[in-house]
């Protein structure tokens, strides 16, 4: 009777998460089935963590990418099982909360240009265009969804690969369930997931290089006094090793092609790749190979020579390209020189951080780093830190007004810390803790009911389920009756409406629309009498005028 009694405890023990996560919604926020819904998935999948077999002592954080045993084996199920719970849970999450509709700044520009194929502002952002395409071609919707869910899409993906990297790192589900719903549910990339924007794309692409070198196993060193053991290297571990290797290359120049902040990215790789193969630099093969792949990486660029002629009238030559997709169109939005004069920085700078993550997040994932170097992955703590430390300088220094969105990557490498911390505390309550449910439980239980609250504060601040109030009012006023081929000159924060409207759903194509503040639009404004064609305004009152440089 000992044995199923102790088994009835363990399956109870293991199954408080998910009492926790939705005892936590139930205490924050009124009843919302969808919510509730996700707060159920994440009960489940911090339960079926806890309940994985899990490796003791020091295999918990591994010297090198672990070679399985059949404790690990016997975990596998589960482990994979709170992996797809994690991706159906925060799948669902930006599902429920996607927006329909077009949205403000940069979103119907990005929409539009994928629809169309045509160059979006430097640096062009050439592999999201042609993905945005391949979306815009969905036989579901209209073009603003349909590219709002390639956003999601991606966010999803990005989730799957932070539990896959914490998880590698940590051998533990327990640490990718908790990195992957920290990452996930930040107001800064939920927000980012349900609308058409660039940054989750470029989380992906930053979280699936550090995955790909997660999986490379440190290359041994022949000793001059010993041999070399034939079971230290696994078969056809050198091939494998390369194949992980080549792939993060490729994410790594395909990640230039999309976001310029990726080369941050780049001192990390050639530290971890060096890291496990220390003698990399002598075998000029492996070499060629290697910058091969980064180049192949790099072929998304190859889009601007096709439509740069059909878009623009020009021909394209090799310093115009140059000068593009590396940006030199934004001159002085990133001066570190102006971070003396601008103390507040570092104000705005903690308050991103703090507004992303509790304070229970930060210290897992203080522990976790410090894990990481006590158990021999300091390769790995450097590269974490590097990364956070690398994106929070740019930050700093870039002063644009959406610069926080920067920090993405950042935020992502502390969510994959705070994961392994999560882990490591799981395994650190005690000699016992193997044996004992309830310690591992309760571990699980609190980051549970912690990533419940993130999720119930998050979600009505970041819910775009209702659509943009700047298209229906779009709507409204092309349901009006303007004179044919009239120049609609538009107020900015309305604009991208009418232009959503207007270019991709085809209303009113006999109109001319324009931004009040484009010069087509302030010559309208200015004198409206000299223009070839009526000239109707929407949203612009008199005492604005100056302010978008009409007199």
């Amino acid at each position: 009777m000992k044995a199923p009694r102790s088994a009835a405890i363990a399956g109870a023990a293991h199954m408080l998460p998910a009492g926790v996560a939705l005892a936590a919604v139930g205490a924050q926020a009124a009843y919302r089935p969808l919510q509730t819904g996700v707060a159920v998935l994440i009960g489940l999948a911090f339960a079926a963590a806890s309940a994985s077999a899990t490796p003791s002592g020091s295999d918990a954080v591994p010297q090198r990418a672990p070679i399985r045993d059949r404790r690990d084996r016997r975990g596998r199920p589960r482990g994979r099982l709170a992996g797809a719970l994690v991706v159906l849970a925060v799948g669902a999450a930006y599902f429920a909360t996607l927006s329909p509709t077009t949205n403000a700044t940069d979103s119907i520009e990005f929409q539009l240009v994928a629809a169309t194929l045509r160059i979006a502002h430097a640096p062009g952002y050439a592999l999201y265009t042609l993905l945005g395409h391949v979306f815009t071609r969905l036989p579901v919707a209209d073009v603003a969804w349909r590219m709002n869910l390639l956003s999601a899409s991606c966010g999803t993906v990005a989730a799957a690969l932070a539990f896959t990297l914490a998880r590698r790192l940590a051998n533990d589900p327990l640490a990718g369930v908790v990195a992957a719903l920290a990452m996930a549910f930040t107001p800064q990339l939920w927000s980012q997931a349900v609308i058409t924007e660039v940054y989750t794309l470029n989380v992906v692409l930053v979280l699936g290089v550090l995955a790909c070198l997660a999986h490379l196993r440190r290359r041994p060193t022949r000793s001059p006094n010993a041999r070399l053991s034939v079971a230290a290297v696994p078969v056809g571990s050198g091939r494998t090793d390369a194949v992980w290797r080549l792939s993060a290359l490729t994410l790594a120049g395909l990640g230039f092609t999309h976001h310029l902040t990726t080369v941050f990215l780049y001192p990390v790789v050639a530290w971890l790749v060096l890291c496990r193969d220390p003698k990399l630099l002598t075998r000029p093969g492996d070499v060629a190979r290697s910058a091969l792949a980064f180049i192949v990486g790099l072929a998304p660029l190859l889009y601007f020579p096709w439509r740069w002629q059909a878009v623009n009238g020009t021909a394209l030559d090799v310093p115009t390209l140059f000068g593009y997709v590396t940006g030199r169109n934004y001159p002085g939005l990133f001066d570190l020189s102006r971070l003396p004069a601008e103390p507040a920085r570092w104000g705005l700078l903690r308050h991103a951080i703090v507004t992303a993550f509790g304070p229970l997040t930060l210290v897992l994932a203080a522990v976790g780093i410090a894990a990481l170097a006590a158990r021999r992955r300091f390769d790995w703590a450097v590269a974490l830190a590097a990364v956070i430390c690398a994106y929070a300088a740019f930050y700093l220094g870039y002063f644009a007004w959406d610069g926080w969105v920067v920090l993405l990557p950042a935020l992502a490498a502390l969510a994959i810390a705070s994961g392994i911390g999560a882990a490591a505390a799981a395994m650190s309550l005690g000699p016992t803790a193997r044996r004992s449910p309830f310690r591992r439980a309760a571990v699980a239980a609190v980051c549970s009911g912690a990533v419940a609250v993130s999720l119930a504060h998050a979600w009505p601040r970041v819910d775009a389920s209702r659509g943009w109030s700047g298209q229906a009012a779009a709507d409204a006023a092309l349901a009006e009756p303007i004179p044919q081929g009239a120049r609609l000159v538009v107020h900015p924060s309305v604009g991208a409406g009418f232009l959503y409207a207007h270019h991709l759903m085809g209303v009113r194509p006999d109109l001319d629309v324009v931004y009040a503040d484009w010069p087509a639009g302030r010559r309208a404004l200015a004198d409206p009498l000299s223009e070839d064609r009526p000239v109707v305004a929407y949203g612009i009152a008199r005492d604005v005028l100056p302010s978008i440089g009409v007199r």
